[in-house]
């Protein structure tokens, strides 16, 4: 779990395979059992069957906290990889190797600056059970409301306590401008990258988050905002509220389970899979039916790894994966080799797939 001690109810449950070795070694054994079979052609009802009445489970009770569920959730996937393979078509010839993502070797550090550019000091606290580790901004004088802009490196992950208390989790890659001191009518953030946000709720002062898309106004909530480039972002709301305003366009509101895409001064709105957002948030990648490409690009940008694949046509292949983030790179690539269906290896800074 990402949170501090005692700030949540019931989060200790996410780390039980993490802290019983015979359990974790005993779903490891159900997982491997289960590849062994699905090779063999072989019916494998109980694994799935588990999972598919969970997933019906969690539907039908979505007014469970998130915390509870996506516990059971991360022991029901046997804190492991579980796969899908299927590719959407064959080559007909050799394809060129693809770059999937392209590693940041210049040096890596959290930097947090005012917007002059004046450096502010910074502590990143990490502990080794965590996949995040804290920032805490170190004291220096500075002006009421000056803004400060936290800078995190690829290969980076973090999480930022705000002046209000709002909860941030950062992707790697990305960066957050918010002031030392909220004051005003409202509370004001901007974003480029990716983030996952627990919003203190306070109705009087409402909390904006500001991309090159537009804004996202919330009403006391969590929520994932991705503005990786200038012409798109995309927010999906796990809880509560949001009104989501693209540049020139009307404000459009979201219910839970939602993803809105805003582009061009225009919204799109879809129903989407929240579980993955939420189990960022509580330390997992977790992946349903996603390419193999963006999976990769994914690690590549969290491990900071350059990512290589010769057989282009292999980064078509949906799968589902679910690992714990506290993991280094190689237990990553050891799990995609087990499924058998690819060939990972990690060479230098390289992971690549055959």
């Amino acid at each position: 779990m990402l949170m501090e001690p005692g700030a949540m109810v019931n989060r200790g449950q996410t780390d039980r395979l993490a802290h019983e070795p015979d359990l974790r070694e005993t779903c490891e054994d159900i997982f491997l059992a289960q590849l062994v079979l699905a090779q063999k052609q072989e019916q494998v009802p109980n694994v799935e069957a588990k999972l598919t009445e969970f997933h019906d489970r969690v539907d039908k009770h979505r007014r469970m906290r998130p915390i509870v569920w996506t516990a059971i959730a991360m022991a029901a996937a046997t804190l492991a990889a579980v796969f899908f393979l299927r590719p959407k078509e064959q080559p007909a010839e050799a394809q060129p190797t693809a770059v999937v993502f392209a590693a940041d070797n210049s040096q890596q550090q959290v930097t947090v600056e005012t917007v002059s550019g004046t450096p502010v000091p910074v502590k990143v606290v990490r502990k080794q059970d965590k996949a995040d580790a804290t920032v805490v901004i170190g004291q220096t004088e500075l002006q009421i409301e000056e803004q400060l802009a936290l800078s995190v490196p690829q290969g980076e992950s973090l999480q930022l306590l705000l002046p209000d208390g709002t909860h941030v989790y950062l992707h790697p890659g990305s960066r957050i401008v918010y002031p030392n001191v909220f004051t005003g009518s409202s509370r004001q953030v901007k974003l480029t990258g990716e983030a996952y946000f627990c919003v203190a709720h306070d109705p009087q002062h409402p909390f904006l988050v500001s991309t090159p898309q537009g804004t996202i106004c919330d009403y006391g909530t969590e929520f994932n905002v991705s503005a990786r480039t200038a012409d798109l972002t995309e927010v999906v709301l796990v809880e509560g509220s949001v009104g989501v305003t693209p540049t020139d366009g009307k404000e459009q509101m979201l219910v839970p389970g939602q993803k809105c895409y805003m582009e061009e001064s225009q919204c799109t709105v879809e129903e989407a899979n929240t579980d993955p957002y939420i189990s960022w948030r509580d330390g997992y990648f977790h992946f349903e039916e996603t390419t193999l490409r963006e999976i990769l690009e994914e690690l590549g940008r969290y491990y900071n790894y350059n990512v290589e694949c010769p057989n282009s046509y292999l980064l078509n292949y949906r799968m589902r994966f679910i690992i714990p983030r506290n993991k280094d790179v190689a237990y990553a690539v050891m799990m995609l080799n087990r499924m058998g269906k690819v060939k990972v290896s990690l060479r230098g800074n390289t992971i690549t797939v055959e």
